[in-house]
């Protein structure tokens, strides 16, 4: 059975803090970047399929999905809308 991973992201105007759990809640790894695509790229990339991405509700989020789900290959929905309305 694959281990799923779950990457949560609080991202401000110049870092953004990130942390990666298993589904049962175990802390696989932190995380401090720079808000820049190629370091958050970097970072979800690193974490293994399959994983799924949240973002805290902010004003820097849309900026976020739109930039940097288009180059993932598998996207939700939401993303979707996101990145083709922005």
């Amino acid at each position: 059975m694959r281990r799923e991973y779950y990457i949560t992201m609080d991202a401000h105007s110049r870092t953004t803090d990130a942390c990666v759990k298993t589904k049962l809640g175990k802390l696989v790894k932190r995380a401090h970047l720079h808000t820049t695509i190629p370091h958050l790229t970097e970072f979800i990339e690193s974490v293994p399929r399959p994983r799924r991405l949240a973002l805290e509700e902010s004003s820097i989020a849309g900026w976020v999905v739109s930039r940097s789900c288009a180059t993932w290959p598998m996207r939700s929905s939401f993303a979707t809308r996101a990145a083709t309305a922005m």
